[in-house]
């Protein structure tokens, strides 16, 4: 009993370790095959990998062979990149070369293609890669080994690699940058009496037959207004140059040529070396200048011959200078709109220079309103896009050449009574006087104008001759050089134009300065 059961645990033993396999024999496990590094790439296949590249590139292509040279570009990309790292992995010290494929690859085949071609029939004529050891790259990748016959015919026939020409320099030139045209909106009337009689004339003329008395009420009242106006400022004018600037001359010359009598005659000998100007007054001759003399006189003379404005000439420089600018702005608003008004297209037969689009009578249609209108709604008023002749004429003849005229004897007469104007407070106290005649319209525009007529002339807009304007010198320096010209013009009046002292020998300056100093001294 105790040997069968011995019998059957030892059975049980060996089928337990035969299930386990400690009956047989170990098994040593597989070796990995020894991995062989890649031989480095040498400068030679970079150069032919890139030379391939710049083959691909130069073909022409269509749609379909964009695609496919893409393809074998990235591929070739895909090359070199592994050759770099095999270089790198190969522990070189020295990097890659730079190779030019024109003077090291001159072997490489290259057919380039007459004229575009179908896709396959430039998949074709691709050279065979492996000529270039891209077999394994072309094989992973879509488009497949190229066939053996091109790969037989290229053989047969090689062509040499080519490189393109290099592109000849570019020159440089400096890119000139076109300035963009500023446009130049209409502006409003001015807002002066001259303003408002040219808004009431535009307007008022043509709303006449539908408005009927009150448009010729206020045509007539603002014709008035400017006329008395106008004549009030030519008769201060006439005033000025008959009661005031004469006396002034008068005493400046007298008291001038008393000062080059006395500075030019030797009072030891009583010797006198002077000239007569045409006035009978006293002007010393070049190099008989006695400046001792000045010393001799008595204090009220010193002062009276001291205030002479032309004695202090940078002074009256300033004051000829602000004058001219103020006279010069009123012309340039006059010519301006004598500009602006002579390109306005004309309207035809007799209208009157305007015709709203929407009126009493009803609408017009833009043909009729292209021809007849002489004013389109804007934002906020009226544009003036249409004038008949009379009203052109009107405007210009008896509105803004009698204005331009009066601008400019005003300006003659102010510089010739400054320059006579003895003691420099009333220079410019002066100057203010003649400031104030320059201004009257504005004066009585604001005072006498009701507000309907002041919001007629800000809501009447004129065009201006060109709509838009290119940034040049011109346009952006052109009120600098009226003010130039406004310095250049009262220098020339100075030295060259004014008759209040004709002859004037600058000599006042130089023995007056010392005495005003210790005058103004507190």
């Amino acid at each position: 009993m105790s040997f069968a059961r011995v019998t059957v645990l030892c059975g049980a033993l060996a089928v337990f370790m035969t299930l386990q396999g400690c009956g047989e024999p170990a098994k040593e496990p597989a070796k990995e095959p020894e991995k062989k590094e890649a031989a480095p790439a040498t400068a030679k296949d970079l150069g032919k990998m890139a030379a391939r590249m710049e083959v691909l590139e130069q073909k022409p292509l269509g749609d379909d062979q964009l695609k496919a040279a893409k393809m074998h570009t990235e591929a070739a990309k895909m090359q070199l990149e592994a050759a770099k790292m095999q270089h790198s992995d190969a522990g070189a010290k020295t990097p890659l070369p730079e190779i030019e494929p024109k003077d090291a690859f001159k072997d490489i085949p290259y057919d380039p293609p007459s004229k575009p071609r179908e896709s396959s029939k430039y998949l074709n004529s691709i050279p065979p890669l492996s000529k270039h050891n891209y077999h394994d790259t072309l094989q992973s990748s879509k488009l497949g080994a190229p066939p053996a016959a091109v790969e037989a015919k290229w053989n047969a026939d090689p062509k040499p690699y080519k490189p393109p020409p290099a592109p000849a320099p570019r020159p440089a030139i400096r890119a000139a940058v076109e300035p963009k045209p500023m446009p130049t909106p209409s502006e409003p009337l001015e807002e002066s009496v001259y303003g408002y009689v040219m808004a009431s004339l535009i307007s008022d003329s043509a709303d006449i037959k539908v408005h009927g008395l009150p448009k010729i009420a206020r045509i007539g009242s603002a014709f008035g207004l400017f006329l008395i106006m106008f004549f009030t400022q030519v008769f201060l004018l006439v005033q000025t140059k008959r009661l005031v600037s004469p006396l002034e001359v008068k005493n400046a010359r007298e008291v001038y040529g008393k000062y080059e009598k006395l500075m030019y005659t030797n009072l030891t000998t009583g010797e006198s070396h002077t000239w007569k100007t045409v006035n009978g007054y006293d002007r010393g001759i070049d190099g008989f200048f006695i400046a001792s003399n000045f010393d001799k006189l008595k204090h009220e003379e010193k002062n009276e011959m001291c205030s002479i404005p032309l004695s202090q000439p940078w002074f009256l420089l300033v004051i000829l200078c602000v004058w001219a600018l103020a006279v010069l702005d009123n012309l340039r608003t006059a010519t301006n709109l004598v500009l602006r008004f002579l390109s306005i297209p004309s309207t035809r037969g007799n209208q009157s220079g305007l015709t709203h689009h929407h009126t009493a009578v009803g609408y017009l249609d833009d043909e009729d309103h292209r021809h007849q209108s002489g004013l389109q709604y804007v934002d906020d008023g009226f544009e003036v896009v249409g004038l008949a002749v009379w009203l052109k004429v009107s405007l210009v003849v008896f509105i803004l050449i009698p204005r331009m005229i009066m601008c400019g004897f005003l300006m003659w007469l102010g510089a010739r009574w400054l320059t006579a104007t003895l003691g420099y407070a009333d220079v410019l106290l002066n100057s203010l006087a003649l400031v104030l005649i320059l201004d009257l319209a504005e004066l009585v525009y604001k005072t006498v104008v009701p507000f309907h007529g002041k919001r007629l002339v800000q809501s009447m807009y004129v065009p201006h001759v060109r709509k838009e304007e290119p940034e040049n010198c011109q346009t952006m320096f052109g009120m600098i050089f009226l003010g130039v010209f406004a310095f250049a013009l009262s220098a020339l009046y100075m030295t060259k134009l004014q008759q209040v002292l004709p002859g004037y020998k600058w000599d006042v300056h130089l023995v007056c300065q010392g005495f005003l100093d210790k005058a103004a001294t507190v």
